[in-house]
């Protein structure tokens, strides 16, 4: 049955085009495909209570069912790219709140909380104008990166994470040294393990150039580089880490509130998926 209050449902906020025009993607992440002109909606008093769900923060789920609901045409959020991410979380921002924010933080020196105001359309410009590909020619190898999707960087997140709450609770435990020592061991090696994989997920390819042949089986890429030469790791990660701040929003510069202080910092924007709502307003 029809209502007057049907006229006055949620409607768009804006639209927006995703910054890898749908290039990683295969066919099904977004309805119909269209990775243009996408519809956004301001989030609901649920989404709100979703946003300050403390284990659906920490497990990605807030932020994937925020995106269901903010901009439906999506409908696998864990297989966005983090540039496309981080886009559409500014968008649901703007739509939500307006076009600006203040991230709230704490100076390093004298420890007064201090703010900085961003505008999110600048934010959204930014991850606009990336470039999302990006290659580089090491020992006969053409190695070519692309950007990491919401599922694996949650999953790498969450098991880095197991990794060192196991690595607290041994160091507090009762065991002997010794005991002690061949477990932190053990886990010092996942942990090592754990981030090698999240440099290896930027691998798309690596192609070899003299005979054009190619890999990209990730876990066989994880093999070579793990059981390759040091200089090998060294060389892939420096590349890796120049890609990852490329497509990462620049720090910004603020200055502590405190005027006996003043002290100049940089902090961060939204470089934690599941704390982007709930740590800035």
């Amino acid at each position: 049955m029809s209502t007057f209050l049907n006229k006055h449902s949620r409607q768009p906020k804006l639209y927006i085009d995703l910054p890898s025009s749908g290039k990683y993607y295969k066919d099904g992440v977004i309805e119909d495909n269209q990775f243009v002109h996408i519809p956004v909606f301001a989030m609901t008093t649920a989404d709100e209570i979703t946003t300050k769900t403390p284990d659906a923060l920490f497990s990605g789920h807030a932020v994937a069912d925020v995106i269901k609901s903010c901009v439906p045409l999506i409908t696998t959020p864990w297989s966005l790219i983090k540039t496309d991410l981080e886009y559409i979380l500014t968008a649901i921002k703007i739509a939500s709140i307006g076009d600006k924010t203040t991230i709230s933080t704490t100076c390093p020196k004298c420890s007064t909380e201090s703010h900085v105001e961003l505008e999110l359309q600048n934010i959204l410009n930014f991850y606009d104008s990336i470039e999302h590909h990006y290659d580089f020619e090491i020992d006969n190898f053409k190695i070519t990166l692309a950007p990491v999707n919401y599922k694996n960087l949650t999953e790498l997140g969450l098991a880095s994470y197991s990794v060192q709450r196991q690595l607290y609770q041994i160091t507090t435990s009762d065991l002997s040294e010794d005991e002690k020592m061949s477990k932190l061991a053990e886990l010092n090696n996942m942990l090592t393990n754990e981030n090698l994989k999240t440099l290896i997920r930027y691998i798309k390819n690596i192609e070899e150039i003299n005979s054009s042949e190619e890999e990209n089986d990730n876990n066989k890429i994880f093999e070579f580089i793990k059981n390759n030469d040091s200089k090998i790791l060294k060389s892939y990660s420096a590349h890796i880490q120049k890609y990852t701040e490329s497509i990462n929003y620049p720090e910004q510069n603020i200055q502590c509130e405190n005027e006996e202080c003043e002290h100049i910092f940089s902090v961060k924007y939204n470089s934690d998926y599941s704390a982007f709502f709930d740590r800035t307003s």
